[in-house]
């Protein structure tokens, strides 16, 4: 393995580190695997970055659930990248031991079945996020059809296809996988139309599942805003500017990582962006509470970086901002809401926004468009969540015999 350039640019990647302000221990973890790669790296056993990883977590026995094994993994990615191709670690995944998600273990025939979806997939308008996640479940059913014997769709039996989604003994799949093999059916037909219709004909019925979304009571949205407004509490600048954005706005996470300056517009007190999730454009007013906290942010607090969107890591800049469900959990803690359990995640406050505004008496059309919502029947699921006027829908039963104790909890 050859170690020169190691050797000779080690320092200028330990500099770098510094600079950007990556902690002590990430620094320390690296200056070991250099000292690993340059102690080991000699040996004629050792061709490759990988060989060394394999050797390493041989002999220390980490496992992959192992903090230790995706620490050393992290760590090598890194140095490979940046010994060979002179890429300094910018917060995103390496690529280094990359794991299989199954498309190699398929036989030929399977692969040009899976590949077909992934190219004709988005004929209908499928956004290409969709038709990836329909492919990756059709890399586990082929694979299925084919552990069973079946090396051609042609030789699959209704029992292996029903078997994909339950083990005879419980559901092992639901309604989610049964959407997208029906779309990779559907695709199929352009095709193989015989098989594609064989397979959907023996496809089985699983009733789609719905249950009551959380919402943040009136107590703990009370709780939440006055946290928000505390200028007090450890809270940072960025934290509270998020913290607005999501309670305010009800937006994605993803949509508030993505947002840039271009997203803002200062004059006219809008925010207008295309949604990851749907790609549809969104356009929103911007109120003064968000407003001014973003604009002390960006002025303040918000470290300088070459990327344009508005949130960026403290330490490392120029690296996309990933931590939103952090600062979720950080400002339950300080507002002390949900502190013995309970959901804490970033759509408890979609969630709740669309609730508050239904529960308001605002119509369906403007919620949609205010959250971004294609299809107003997007809101059933929180309609029903909607307890004061579900309250309005219930019947008297006053004048039905029923014992007395039938309610008593």
């Amino acid at each position: 393995m050859d170690m020169s350039n190691l050797k000779l640019k080690q320092h200028l990647l330990m500099d770098y580190l510094s600079k950007v302000g990556y902690c002590a221990n990430k620094r320390r973890s690296i200056e070991k695997c250099i000292e690993l790669v340059l102690i080991k790296g000699s040996s004629s056993s050792i061709t490759s970055y990988e060989d060394l990883f394999f050797q390493e977590v041989k002999e220390q026995g980490y496992t992959p659930e192992d903090y230790r094994f995706k620490s050393l993994r992290t760590n090598l990615g890194q140095l490979k990248n940046f010994d060979l191709y002179d890429k300094y670690p910018d917060g995103n995944y390496t690529g280094f031991i990359y794991t299989t998600n199954g498309f190699d273990n398929l036989n030929d025939y399977y692969k040009s079945l899976a590949i077909y979806h992934l190219e004709n997939g988005t004929r209908n308008g499928k956004r290409k996020n969709t038709v990836r996640v329909e492919y990756l479940s059709a890399i586990l059913f082929y694979k299925h059809f084919q552990d069973n014997g079946a090396e051609v769709l042609e030789k699959a039996t209704s029992k292996m296809i029903c078997s994909f989604f339950h083990d005879g003994v419980k559901q092992i799949r639901g309604v989610g996988y049964l959407g997208h093999i029906r779309a990779l059916m559907k695709t199929l037909k352009l095709r193989e139309p015989k098989v594609a219709d064989y397979i959907l004909n023996f496809l089985p019925k699983i009733p789609k599942a719905y249950k009551n979304l959380e919402f943040l009571s009136k107590d703990e949205s009370d709780r939440i805003r006055k946290c928000l407004e505390n200028p007090d509490n450890t809270l940072s600048l960025k934290e509270r500017t998020i913290g607005w954005l999501l309670y305010f706005y009800g937006l994605r996470g993803a949509d508030i990582t993505a947002m840039c300056f271009d997203n803002i517009d200062w004059r006219k007190d809008m925010i207008t962006l295309i949604q990851s999730k749907t790609d549809y454009p969104l356009t929103l007013p911007l109120n003064a509470v968000t407003g001014n906290s973003l604009f002390d942010y960006i002025t303040t607090e918000r470290a300088e970086s070459d990327i344009k969107t508005i949130f960026v890591p403290q330490k490392n800049p120029n690296a996309p901002y990933k931590k939103i469900a952090y600062i979720v959990q950080k400002i339950f803690r300080c507002a002390h809401v949900r502190d013995k359990g309970g959901s804490k995640g970033v759509r408890l406050f979609r969630h709740h926004f669309v609730t508050y505004l239904l529960s308001c008496g605002v119509e369906c059309s403007v919620v949609s468009s205010l959250t971004g919502h294609i299809s107003p029947e997007s809101l059933k699921f929180y309609a029903d969540a909607d307890y004061e006027h579900l309250k309005e829908c219930s019947l008297d039963i006053s004048s039905y015999i029923v014992p007395s104790n039938l309610f008593d909890l």
